[in-house]
């Protein structure tokens, strides 16, 4: 029985040598990154667990390791860290996206978010000003990402900037007329204080501006201007 099993191993050598076909190789790790990444992702997005978010951090540590000047990859982990509360590493991903590709957006809006949340722990103004121009370039480099918007809006009220902090609660709304988030930062119009003793008439009083992209926005704007009608 061993000689037969020699005999047909040589056999099977022999007709790959003879045919002149190399077995292919397997894939190399570099080459199985995009579907790591991919895998990685759906599990970010499905399954918004610790022990998952942990996981998917390592296996995109990995796929960076193995892709290094792949965006896509770098961008995803800096977004990861992010969300799992890893501002440190999340600031040096979303850095290296920045290098790959100075005028990314989401790795503009990705340092905004890290400086933002610095400044609520610390309250340095430092902190918030770079916030504020990370922001902005994510809107220069990409005017019609909501993220941004959003992100700037309630800064340049603390700054205080309140005609800046009105026209990003409406560039918000241009961007995601239906995202909510987008339609509550148009709304909340800012209104700067009063000085001491003086008071306002009520009819004075300034109204949000309707999300001129949301037609639940609309439709509520036009029943407020049409007329009662008496009974």
């Amino acid at each position: 029985m061993r000689a037969a099993r020699g005999s047909r191993s040589s056999a099977g050598s022999v007709s790959t040598c003879c045919s002149g076909r190399t077995p292919s190789p397997p894939p190399s790790r570099a080459a199985r990154a995009p579907t790591r990444w991919r895998t990685t992702r759906e599990t970010l997005l499905e399954r918004n667990t610790i022990d998952a978010r942990r996981l998917a951090i390592q296996e995109l540590e990995e796929a960076v390791r193995l892709a290094p000047s792949n965006v896509e990859h770098t961008r995803v982990l800096a977004n990861a860290y992010l969300k799992a509360g890893f501002l440190k590493s999340s600031k040096g991903m979303f850095q290296r996206v920045r290098v790959l590709e100075p005028k990314d957006a989401e790795a503009h809006t990705g340092l905004g978010e890290v400086a933002r949340r610095d400044w609520i722990k610390t309250l340095d103004r430092a902190s918030l000003i770079e916030a504020i121009q990370q922001f902005d370039a994510a809107i220069r480099s990409r005017p019609d990402y909501a993220r941004p918007w959003i992100g700037v809006a309630p800064l340049l009220i603390e700054l205080p900037d309140y005609e800046a902090a009105l026209r990003a609660g409406e560039g918000a709304c241009r961007a995601a007329p239906n995202q909510p988030e987008a339609v509550a930062r148009a709304r909340d119009r800012p209104v700067p204080p009063r000085p001491a003793g003086r008071r306002e008439p009520a009819t004075s009083s300034p109204r949000s501006p309707a999300c001129r992209g949301s037609r639940a926005s609309a439709s509520r704007t036009s029943a407020r201007s049409r007329p009662s009608k008496t009974r």
